[in-house]
């Protein structure tokens, strides 16, 4: 990437080498998908990750898409599949004419059941799941029309069976699109569904609140200690603790959001038994402090500011080189 396309960070720093943010999505873990469409002056660069599969359609507007190690630019009609855990995001720049409109699906295929996505009729669309590890650049002149579909269900009436029917058409027509990786190796190294990891993973999330050690987890899954620890690794591309901290932090950010928990009964409650480790796993995983989180989430929500960009803590300015605006055949 050249300089002219380097994105000036607050302080002078670049994207190499720093960490994402986690970005907890609350709905999407209690519905089978979320569908939301964005228009606004701008694409804000916040890179960040989530456990959720994400389909993002961009209806109008260019700039730079970053996906794990992946830098290029995007314009009107970029239809991309990204993993769960993958990291990314978006930027332009602020004065780009007129307004940018884009649609975003998140999943969680977990929550559908194991056994449904082994089923022989879904095979493909599990393999195309697995690509997206390494996220996936949809391409031809029919993404047009699988985009103009994303847009009709972000129209309809959200959690219905009708919608849910609506997004596995969609993947569908996704399946016989020609497509292309985004990165040479997937940056979460699970390749398939380890059915012992399912199990561990949903042991975890039972248990987030509680102590629980690796070695229980080892127990679980009837490893010795080591080899569940490279295992576990080589899974999720996270250590345990690593994992473990991430999900209660998750859930912290989940209730801070809420508005309904102090800081301190929030840690206490998703299994922080020493604040001193929670502020500082805390400020980890998310780049901010608690209050820092809480302060911010109350004033996007409440003011809806678009022009402050949250990375690591910091309000910083993106400014990308200019594009020529896309023509649309839509």
């Amino acid at each position: 990437m050249n300089s002219a396309t380097q994105p000036i960070l607050a302080g002078g720093a670049s994207l190499d080498g720093q960490r994402p943010c986690l970005v907890p999505l609350l709905e999407a873990k209690s519905h089978a998908f979320i569908v939301t469409r964005y228009r606004e002056r701008a694409f804000h660069f916040v890179w960040h990750f989530h456990s959720e599969i994400e389909l993002v359609w961009i209806r109008r507007g260019c700039g730079l898409r970053y996906v794990g190690a992946n830098v290029q630019a995007f314009e009107a009609g970029d239809l991309v599949l990204l993993g769960g855990g993958l990291p990314h995001a978006w930027a332009s720049a602020s004065d780009w004419r007129g307004p940018c409109v884009w649609t975003v699906i998140h999943l969680q295929p977990e929550l559908w059941g194991l056994a449904f996505w082994h089923l022989p009729e879904l095979q493909d669309l599990q393999a195309l799941f697995t690509e997206a590890g390494r996220g996936a650049q949809f391409l031809s002149q029919r993404r047009w029309d699988v985009g103009r579909r994303i847009e009709a269900l972000a129209r309809r009436p959200p959690y219905t069976l009708e919608a849910t029917v609506e997004l596995l058409d969609i993947f569908r027509r996704l399946l016989g699109l020609p497509r292309r990786p985004l990165n040479p190796s997937p940056a979460n190294a699970a390749t398939e569904m380890d059915a012992r990891l399912v199990e561990v993973l949903a042991l975890i999330r039972q248990r987030a609140s509680e102590p629980l050690t690796q070695a229980e987890c080892a127990r679980a899954t009837r490893m010795s200690p080591p080899a569940f620890s490279r295992w576990f690794k080589a899974q999720t591309g996270r250590t345990f603790q690593c994992y473990l901290n991430e999900l209660r932090v998750a859930s912290v950010c989940a209730c801070l959001a809420a508005g309904k928990e102090n800081v301190t009964h929030a840690a206490f409650a998703c299994g922080y038994g020493n604040l001193a480790n929670f502020y500082r796993r805390f400020r980890q995983v998310t780049g901010l402090s608690p209050r820092e989180f809480r302060s911010l989430t109350r004033h996007t929500r409440e003011q809806r500011v678009r022009e402050l960009i949250i990375r690591h803590g910091l309000h910083s300015a993106v400014r990308v080189a200019r594009l020529a605006a896309p023509s649309s055949p839509a």
